[in-house]
């Protein structure tokens, strides 16, 4: 008996499941309809889409170098039906609008194409689309005959070590790179600027490519560079310098007591173990401790120092001293 009623009561289940899976295949067809009468309605009104149309300047003279290119692409907006454009839209034609040099070549030095002028081509591409805007109006290229100087590279930007870092060294990769423009242009460039650089809490040795600056009717070649950055972290050390009097008469010896002189100063790492005595030079003034005999002390002065090294001082700056004959 226990075994019909389960058999029953999984009958009944089974029916239910399967009427509600017939509901809901029933539900998704007439969705999926609903969705394909909105989709169609829907392309078939009008919009509007803007397609970028790649350009590129052609038949070229061998002797001329064109020193700021026209814009590469031209911002199309075209008006169609909705399944006109989604064609446009999927089609992706990559095929450049060919512009003649000789064509456009409008005065010495440069040239400008009005877009209108190229509107036959772009209609002939899109058919029966009504093209509603072309942007930019006016493609410019400018060009020279190949005069050029190298000039060197300047990096713009501000470049912040981490604490207790500082920057040792910048190496661009090339210093230096040819400038192309008119003469008059040319004269006035000193050097080739790079696109400002700024990088903060510098700890660790980075190298980055950064373009030149783009400057209308003046080509660098190369356009970019790299630049190598060379982090160095701070260490203090002490250094023993011989102390030096200025000033002393001859036949007399000067007796310090200490010796030499301790120099405390700051450098970075990698420089400490080039860093000697001799890059120091600590002196005292005979002329300034000798007309004063009841000073029995001389004044020690940090006359000279490394490059590498700052913050550099003194641990004593009077000394008891002794003249002998």
């Amino acid at each position: 008996m226990t075994g019909f009623i389960s058999h029953i009561t999984s009958y009944i289940r089974n029916l239910r499941v399967r009427s509600l899976n017939k509901e809901f295949l029933i539900f998704f067809f007439f969705l999926i309809l609903s969705t394909l009468f909105w989709f169609i309605n829907t392309m078939n009104e009008s919009y509007e889409m803007e397609i970028v149309v790649p350009v590129q300047l052609t038949k070229v003279p061998s002797n001329i170098v064109i020193t700021t290119e026209i814009q590469d692409s031209l911002h199309v907006t075209m008006r169609d039906k909705g399944f006109a454009l989604l064609k446009y839209f999927f089609k992706k034609d990559e095929k450049p609008i060919y512009v003649k040099f000789e064509d456009y070549n409008t005065s010495e030095y440069s040239g400008a194409i009005p877009t209108s002028a190229l509107m036959r081509q772009i209609r002939s591409r899109f058919n029966h689309a009504n093209i509603t805007s072309v942007k930019p109006e006016r493609l410019e290229f400018y060009y020279n005959y190949g005069k050029h100087k190298k000039v060197p590279v300047k990096l713009e930007g501000h470049i912040t070590p981490a604490e207790l870092y500082y920057l040792s060294s910048i190496r661009l990769l090339p210093d230096s790179v040819n400038v192309y423009a008119i003469e008059s242009m040319l004269d006035s460039i000193k050097y080739a600027p790079t696109r400002p650089l700024n990088i903060s809490n510098l700890s660790d040795t980075m190298t980055v490519s950064v373009n030149l600056v783009s400057i209308k009717g003046v080509k660098f070649a190369p356009n970019k560079v790299k630049v190598n950055l060379y982090p160095d972290i701070y260490a203090e050390a002490d250094i023993e310098v011989p102390i030096t009097c200025i000033n002393l008469p001859p036949g007399k010896t000067l007796r310090t007591f200490p010796s030499k002189a301790i120099v405390h100063f700051v450098a970075g790492l990698k420089n400490m173990h080039d860093i000697m005595p001799s890059d120091f030079t600590v002196v005292t003034d005979y002329n300034e401790f000798a007309a004063d005999t009841a000073n029995t002390k001389c004044h020690l002065i940090l006359q000279n120092l490394p490059d590498a090294v700052s913050r550099a001082t003194l641990t004593i700056t009077d000394i008891e001293y002794l003249i002998e004959e």
